[in-house]
């Protein structure tokens, strides 16, 4: 099982009281206890993220000094995130007034990496309830950035996928985020701008294979 970072499109402030929450609700006693025995006691990331990270180790005494680096490294992956998800919201927000709220990009988003997929997944890869998805999912319809259709397997369900205009919208939200990660990415010399890229190539490889993987479980 996968799950994505949950972010609000709120100020920063409640994003983190978003996340904090989200991490209470899931913060079993035993989960937390393997992630401070692996990782030598550190304190558990305060995402729910790290409940579905856990799920990945296993339940070994004595996890050994390998398995403390990979769970060292996956915090590191959400603390990354959390970061980047930032840095993007600060750059569409200093942008002029975007065509969509940045809940309607990353539901649009949503459905374009995973055609076919319902409102509840839409909830599930947002972590949002069914009703908010839903209203988010039907302003996107009416504006055709989205179509819904039976499904072929299931006539009973709804799939959604994304427009011609829909993708057209995601390329210019994205904009504003790319000029800043250019200037961001110029201050570092050549050699570790190739390392960054190395990463995040190997990052995202990892993570759509998790996607085909989540989406067919």
């Amino acid at each position: 099982m996968y799950c994505r970072v949950k972010t609000t499109p709120t100020n920063e402030g409640r994003s983190e009281r978003r996340l904090s929450s989200v991490f209470v609700r899931h913060s079993l006693g035993r989960r937390e206890e393997k992630w401070r025995r692996i990782t030598g006691g550190l304190a558990p990331p305060a995402l729910p993220h790290y409940v579905c990270l856990m799920k990945r180790f296993p339940d070994a005494t004595d996890a050994g000094a390998g398995a403390r680096e990979l769970a060292a490294l996956a915090q590191l992956v959400v603390e990354t995130s959390v970061h980047l998800t930032r840095f993007v919201r600060r750059a569409v927000r200093s942008s002029p007034p975007p065509a969509l709220s940045i809940s309607g990009v990353r539901a649009l988003s949503c459905v374009a990496a995973n055609p076919d997929i319902s409102v509840s997944d839409v909830a599930q890869h947002l972590l949002v309830g069914v009703p908010t998805a839903s209203k988010l999912v039907d302003e996107l319809v009416a504006r055709k950035f989205l179509t819904r259709a039976p499904d072929k397997r299931d006539r009973r369900r709804v799939v959604l996928r994304a427009t011609a205009k829909g993708r057209r919208m995601l390329a210019t939200a994205a904009r504003p985020a790319q000029r800043q990660a250019v200037a961001l990415l110029a201050e570092l010399e050549p050699a570790k701008r190739a390392r960054v890229k190395a990463g995040l190539v190997i990052l995202r490889d990892l993570l759509t294979r998790a996607d085909a993987e989540s989406s067919h479980a």
